[in-house]
């Protein structure tokens, strides 16, 4: 018994002896200042019990020595104190409304720590109810003491209008102050609003291409990959993909979702790097991973078509998913591509197509206009099928030439079907180009045809000479000539802006009639015609005239009887077709492959940063 008492009391006498373990000799003197109430002292009390210098670490002391210092108006007190009670550490319980009184003390008192702390606190509607015009009074007060930190977030308050009349140049001016100073994140700023001309500012790429470098080099990821696409595109500098490349990198390896999709996208295709699709799947996969709806996409093909992994088509459809469900188009049309090969999957499939095609994908609203007319909803499908022919979906055209020439859906009209062929035709569709030349054939779809040729030489309009012979083939091709590459709006474009006059002047407008023998029609009457049907200006003359149907005879005319076998239009069916090449600017996504261009920022969308400070000894 006597022997464990004694161990008791030694165990006491042990933990007493380390609970007044003697004070190194430079923090006995400030506890001796403290202990007589000198505030500095007491502040750095503190602050050793905070941080554990000197002694052990006891953050409810370093509570309690702040108080001391605070309460006589010690600013680094009044701050640290303050950071400590919103923080919750070295008390039971949490106490913002203390703390922001203690960080407005500081604040008043000119401490920079403590104004741009309590700007990021009204700015966040943290701990106190958002307000930007107190965060801008803050800011102001910091950058005053010429904080590079403070002027970077208030020059973003003056390029939004944000607790402070919108004023570019004033945001621009802090801006240059604080990248003068080595701020990165000014730098990169600086250099993103001469790059994008963001809200009118004024385009510079050299300045540019200056201050993304220097913010690059201080490891500023956003600034590495916008100098990678700088030196991609050969802005401010020669366009130099190895150098690009370079600058992905290091973007990348800090988890930049896009640089690791343009990254892999380079990969993919052998630009700045030699080729390698394992690499671009990898790069793919981590900004995938990040819901990168490009990557995401792109990663899909790969797993789609056994390109750089094994061919999964669980996977492609996965990630096809992931880019679908964020709003990719080319995810969208790519999934539907999937799912439509099965009977229980085909409605999402429409879906998936509809949500595409919404987003003016050509190929989706090829493809829905399709699957549409399969199920006998001819009016929408002629709906798709229009938008998707007129951004030159070949297969689109001939399938609404189809309609138009057999009058399904539409009105039946021969002349718009052979326009519709002869637009897929020229691109090399095959089913176009037979469909066309049964037009040609048989006299078909060119009603009117021969009846004029205008040209306008000495205008500058550009339009064809007649075609040598006067036969209906030459005369459709003008017709579609002039209907096609020369439409109402294209000349309305070209000519009225130049205010164009139409005179009788020979060789300036000619117009030719033929009919049965070679009558003209009266100029005047031809020239009002024409006004009103090319220019659309029912005021300037009579309506368009309406010509009867018309023989061409003579040398080289010729009159076929229809053949009594006759074969039904080709429709083609669309199918998704990877991209063999991809253009870089813009990026034109085709079957679901594409590099990722830049996010199109119509708005000041710089960076903020508001992290606040470390606890401070030093004065200031």
């Amino acid at each position: 018994m006597n022997r464990l008492i004694l161990a008791l009391l030694c165990a006491g006498f042990i933990h007493t002896a380390n609970a007044a373990a003697p004070l190194p000799d430079w923090l006995r003197y400030y506890q001796m200042a403290a202990e007589r109430g000198d505030p500095e002292a007491q502040m750095k009390m503190g602050w050793a019990y905070e941080k554990g210098d000197g002694v052990e670490k006891d953050e409810k002391l370093a509570v309690e020595w702040y108080r001391r210092a605070a309460l006589q108006n010690e600013p680094r007190a009044q701050y640290n104190l303050a950071l400590l009670l919103i923080e919750g550490r070295g008390v039971t319980v949490k106490d913002p409304a203390t703390g922001v009184d203690f960080l407005t003390r500081a604040a008043s008192q000119n401490l920079t720590l403590a104004q741009t702390y309590l700007a990021a606190l009204y700015e966040q509607g943290r701990e106190v109810a958002k307000n930007d015009a107190e965060a801008v009074k803050w800011l102001t007060r910091a950058a005053n003491n010429g904080d590079a930190a403070a002027m970077n977030n208030l020059a973003l308050k003056y390029a939004r209008g944000e607790g402070v009349a919108k004023d570019l140049a004033q945001a621009q001016k802090l801006l240059t102050a604080a990248a003068q100073q080595g701020n990165a994140l000014a730098q990169a700023n600086l250099g993103t609003l001469y790059r994008e001309g963001m809200e009118g500012a004024a385009v510079d790429y050299a300045q540019a291409l200056t201050w993304l470098t220097r913010a690059a080099e201080q490891g500023n990821v956003a600034a590495q990959g916008k100098l990678g696409w700088m030196h991609l595109k050969g802005q401010g500098t020669p366009a130099n993909p190895t150098e690009a490349v370079k600058w992905f990198v290091l973007a990348a390896k800090h988890g930049d979702a896009d640089a690791q999709t343009q990254l892999g996208w380079m990969a993919e295709q052998g630009q700045g790097m030699p080729k390698n699709e394992a690499l671009a799947a990898q790069a793919y996969a981590q900004a995938a991973a990040q819901k990168q709806p490009i990557a995401a996409n792109n990663l899909g093909t790969l797993h789609r078509d056994g390109r750089g992994v094994a061919t999964n088509m669980d996977e492609a459809a996965r990630w096809f998913r992931v880019a679908a469900d964020a709003g990719d188009a080319n995810g969208q049309y790519n999934l539907a591509t999937l799912l439509e090969g099965a009977p229980a999957t085909q409605d999402e499939a429409l879906a998936w197509y509809r949500r595409a095609a919404e987003q003016n994908l050509a190929a989706a609203q090829s493809r829905l206009g399709w699957l549409l007319l399969n199920r006998n909803q001819d009016a929408e499908a002629v709906q798709w099928l229009t938008r998707a022919a007129k951004q030159n979906d070949v297969q689109a055209q001939n399938n609404l030439g189809v309609l138009y020439e057999s009058g399904r859906g539409v009105e039946k009209k021969p002349d718009i079907a052979a326009q519709w062929y002869r637009r897929a035709a020229e691109a090399g569709d095959a089913a176009a180009q037979n469909n066309l030349g049964a037009l040609l054939r048989d006299g078909h779809g060119v009603p009117g045809a021969a009846k004029f040729w205008p040209s306008l030489s000495a205008a500058g309009v550009g339009w064809p000479a007649p075609p040598e012979q006067e036969t209906l083939e030459g005369a459709y091709r003008l017709e579609v000539v002039e209907q096609d590459r020369l439409s109402r709006q294209q000349i309305a474009a070209d000519a009225l802006p130049q205010r164009l006059v139409l005179r009788k002047a020979h060789g300036q407008l000619h117009v030719m009639l033929v009919r049965s023998g070679d009558q003209l029609i009266e100029l005047d009457a031809a020239l009002n015609n024409m006004r009103a049907w090319f220019f659309n200006e029912p005021g300037e003359g009579p309506a368009p005239m309406e010509m009867e149907p018309i023989t061409i005879t003579g040398e080289g005319a010729t009159e076929t009887a229809p053949e009594t076998e006759e074969t039904a239009p080709e429709t083609t069916e669309s199918t998704p077709a990877p991209a063999e090449t991809m253009e870089m600017e813009p990026i034109t996504i085709t079957g679901g492959e594409a590099a990722p261009e830049e996010p199109v920022r119509r708005t000041f969308t710089l960076e903020a940063k508001y992290t606040p400070p470390a606890p401070t000894e030093e004065a200031e």
